[in-house]
């Protein structure tokens, strides 16, 4: 097949192309339920009433983003792209000839601007109008389209409650009345304006149930750290026995109220996350030791348990501090083990008798305990 028969088959498809738009315009623009963007674009430089105002707004209960044109001048835009050779004769646009229905005065008819004629391209029989809005992420709601407009709206569903779409305004013309039922199409232009839209969507939306729930969480374990810290509010427990029964006690309440890990975008839920996992601390790091004689004087016997009781809890904190990254935490557990430290080596000291084998082993646990204490802890 020769090259000049390739080219008569392929010259009535390169009709329908239309002329090279303008380099496009990108703009970066975010909308929310609580607030919407407005951009303001000129048609013509020489006359402010030929400003379009395009405001996009966000309807995120019904997952809906709204585009609308506002100028003050009557407007007139393509809903679908459009052959001038198609719709125009005679220097008028034919409303039956669009590839679209919509609706007119009857009797209206609508004449292009010598202006405007002008500044089409030629040849201006192959030349197309573009449809006025493209998009991305998005699906048109139906609606009525008409030929004279005060201003004109396009409503779309978000797909897949997307967060980015994309919205590109093309062709846009103005209307201008002229006698009886007749209008002028004065001018137009070609905005070729892409809008990237960033859609902040309420991360707290429908999620009321998962909110009341995390209050809830803080409400109970706030009420059993109160009811724990006022058992034990002195910090002090008379015996062992006592001593054993509030670590119990801690252990049961910590097994009841594990440490939540989990992180939320709502920043209900997280606020109440934090509030929650600050109570679980607060439980975590209480601490009770045993009630030391308020008058000094010779101690008449060394309780062995206490002392191991001791060393032991001297051990746990020393651990704990090691893995702890909450500096708060960390200055808790250096003045409890310094609190048991002053105890117990008070007691020590106070001990006016020669040791049995098994005190001996007591004391000595306890110093190396205090001693790592001491070198780790600072």
């Amino acid at each position: 097949m020769s090259r000049t028969h390739i080219l008569r088959l392929l010259l009535p498809l390169l009709c329908l192309v239309a002329l090279p738009a303008k380099a496009q315009t990108v703009k970066n623009i975010s909308v929310s339920a609580d607030k919407s963007c407005t951009d303001h674009i000129a048609l013509s430089e020489d006359s402010r009433d030929t400003d379009v105002m395009v405001k996009f707004a966000f309807d995120e209960d019904n997952n809906k983003l709204t585009v609308s044109a506002l100028s003050y001048r009557t407007l007139f835009v393509f809903r679908e792209a459009s052959r001038y050779k198609a719709v125009v004769s005679h220097g008028h646009l034919i409303p039956d000839r669009l590839p679209y229905v919509a609706d007119s005065e009857k009797g209206s008819k609508f004449k292009l601007s010598k202006g405007l004629v002008k500044s089409i391209p030629s040849p201006k029989k192959k030349y197309i109008f573009n449809r006025w809005i493209e998009y991305e992420g998005l699906q048109p709601a139906p609606a009525d389209y008409k030929m004279v407009n005060d201003y004109i709206v396009e409503t779309f569903d978000i797909q897949d409650k997307r967060t980015s779409v994309s919205v590109t305004l093309r062709d846009l013309l103005l209307l201008e009345p002229m006698k009886k039922s007749n209008w002028q199409l004065l001018q137009g232009r070609d905005l070729n304006v892409r809008y990237q839209i960033r859609i902040m969507r309420n991360p707290c939306l429908g999620r009321d149930d998962e909110i009341a729930e995390a209050k809830a969480n803080v409400e109970t374990v706030k009420a059993a750290y109160e009811n724990f810290n006022k058992v034990y509010a002195s910090g002090t427990v008379p015996s062992m026995d006592a001593l054993e029964t509030y670590k119990e006690t801690k252990q049961v309440l910590l097994t009841q109220f594990p440490k939540k890990q989990s992180q939320s975008t709502c920043p209900d839920i997280q606020d109440a996350t934090d509030g929650y996992n600050s109570y679980v601390d607060s439980i975590s790091t209480h601490f009770c030791r045993i009630e030391m004689p308020e008058e000094p004087g010779d101690v008449k016997t060394l309780d062995t348990k206490m002392i191991y009781a001791q060393a032991r809890q001297i051990d746990k904190s020393v651990a704990r501090y090691l893995v702890s990254k909450d500096e708060l935490e960390k200055s808790d557990l250096v003045s409890q083990c310094n609190e048991i430290v002053k105890d117990v080596s008070g007691i020590i000291a106070r001990y006016p008798y020669v040791m049995s084998p098994e005190e001996e082993s007591a004391v000595r646990v306890y110093r190396q305990a205090e001693q790592y204490f001491k070198k780790t802890c600072r």
